[in-house]
């Protein structure tokens, strides 16, 4: 079998699963003679983001033109879930099947596992998490879900929703505790050169979780296991924008368990 991937998250997905060996091509952007040269068996993309990716009825133009015309599958996960959900579909229509149930119950064992840390009877933190910074854009999707599971509150944002540009005003009400930063397709060196546009905003100092972190902005990479700092210790945090967060793959465990760590108290 041959597959061509066109969204990272899918790739992924598929070596998740032991199919690495599977893949004759990947990349965001490509044109349809190489797609063509290729000739997959199955093409993976996605219909839920319109930035920096092959449209889905492009894909089908150019699977409908191919003799015999490969599969197609589209993935649009909104959730946590949904991603478990998909790693299933990829297997699905690899004919890997098993690989992929054993693959998505050691995900969803490492999700619960994180989740059993969380403390319930306590107000957890107010989290703004900044999926752009140029104007600023809250997070949506899962990004939200992910805050609420690890027990703290998503400013600003409601889950399964489009991320969203925010005005000034909007994010001084919200009074955040903690402020997550990881502009999508951004590395941590990349957001770093562009925060002067929120820092020197004269309502940044405002912020709870700026003042708490006396101007300091740590860096954090949630695949490095638990990170042993919580928001107290690190009130402000930056994020890999184009590792983490953005991409609906198992990296959203790992996102998910740094999560529960930051938010989770720890005695003074």
């Amino acid at each position: 079998m041959r597959v061509v991937s066109l969204v990272p998250s899918a790739t992924e997905l598929l070596c998740a699963i032991g199919g690495e060996h599977l893949l004759v091509g990947q990349g965001h952007e490509c044109d349809g003679d190489a797609i063509r040269a290729l000739n997959p068996d199955v093409i993976l993309t996605h219909d839920g983001c319109d930035v920096g990716c092959v449209p889905l009825d492009t894909v089908r133009a150019i699977a409908a033109t191919m003799n015999p015309p490969p599969r197609i599958l589209s993935l649009n996960p909104t959730s946590l879930w949904d991603v478990f959900d998909d790693l299933l579909r990829v297997g699905h229509i690899v004919d890997r099947d098993a690989a992929a149930c054993a693959a998505m119950t050691t995900l969803r064992d490492r999700a619960w596992t994180a989740l059993d840390r969380v403390t319930p009877f306590i107000d957890g933190p107010k989290v703004l998490f900044l999926g752009g910074i140029d104007p600023p854009r809250a997070g949506g999707q899962w990004i939200p879900e992910l805050i609420t599971l690890a027990g703290g509150t998503a400013s600003l944002s409601s889950a399964g929703t489009p991320s969203r540009v925010v005005a000034a005003d909007e994010i001084v009400a919200s009074a955040p505790t903690g402020i997550i930063i990881a502009p999508c397709g951004f590395s941590v060196e990349s957001t770093r050169a562009a925060l002067s546009t929120l820092t020197d905003q004269p309502w940044w100092s405002e912020l709870p979780a700026v003042r708490a972190s006396g101007g300091i902005l740590s860096a954090a990479d949630p695949s490095d296991g638990p990170t042993h700092r919580s928001i107290s210790e690190s009130p402000v945090v930056l994020i890999d924008g184009q590792k983490y967060f953005h991409r609906p793959s198992p990296r959203l465990v790992d996102c998910l368990e740094w999560l529960v760590e930051w938010c989770s108290p720890r005695p003074r």
